[in-house]
């Protein structure tokens, strides 16, 4: 359930889509173009669209959408009483938790996989050159983005999982994500620019500052992610009248 295939569905086809009309203007001019594109467009395509604002913003609406709200909604029809006559508190908590986030990691992640998939079929046939050999060479940082956007998927859900038990409201799992990022970017642009560790668009982006050639910054999401986790563990327990 967390993953239906309804989510997947909308996932591979809503991401791409929306990636792609929003780099119009690149694909246009590469269409009207009386020469070939050079080697290395399409890659250069993929990462500028991966790694740009549009992303950033619609990233955390999708990847709520699945299960983020699902604790709010079974405890307010009265399922979450029934299953906790059958399961202790604890694994029911933790199946909420882990079960948001994958799902809010993989629908983020099929549908990144999906934009690549189709970005690498319509446009580099149209190169001039290498292409096998410049796409070999992306595949690494292509990894690199798929891990982020797995672990940005799973922290934007398990954010709206926490936030609306919290606040016990269903509609909060899928603003709280967006709202938090926004806050976190206004915060570090404003008033911190030097809070890279905090800013959004360094997670996709990640500056050279950033060890472990970039893999550092899946493992700071991943340390958000459970720090998400164990409050939506307080929160649920405070609503269930057993913390």
């Amino acid at each position: 359930r967390a993953l239906s295939a309804r989510w997947i569905y909308i996932s591979v086809f809503a991401i791409p889509l929306f990636l792609m009309l929003t780099r119009m203007d690149a694909i246009a001019g590469i269409l009207r173009a009386k020469e070939p594109p050079a080697a290395g467009w399409t890659n250069q395509f993929i990462l500028d669209t991966l790694q740009g604002d549009a992303m950033l913003f619609f990233l955390p609406v999708i990847c709520a959408l699945p299960y983020a709200s699902s604790f709010v909604a079974e405890a307010k029809s009265g399922v979450t009483k029934f299953v906790l006559t059958r399961v202790k508190c604890s694994r029911y908590l933790s199946s909420k938790a882990a079960a948001a986030a994958f799902s809010g990691g993989a629908v983020v992640m099929l549908g990144i996989l999906a934009f690549l998939c189709a970005a690498l079929v319509l446009f580099l046939p149209l190169e001039e050159g290498n292409r096998g050999q410049e796409l070999a060479a992306a595949l690494p940082e292509y990894g690199r983005l798929l891990c982020r956007y797995f672990c940005l998927g799973a922290l934007g859900a398990e954010t709206g999982l926490w936030l609306s038990t919290l606040l016990y409201n269903r509609y909060m799992a899928w603003l709280s994500p967006f709202m938090a990022e926004y806050l976190l970017i206004i915060f570090c642009e404003r008033y911190f620019p030097d809070c890279k560790i905090l800013y959004p668009a360094q997670w996709l982006k990640p500056e050279d500052a950033w060890p472990w050639n970039g893999w550092s910054v899946v493992c700071w999401l991943a340390l958000l992610c459970g720090a998400s986790a164990a409050g939506f563990f307080k929160a649920a327990k405070r609503r269930l009248g057993r913390g």
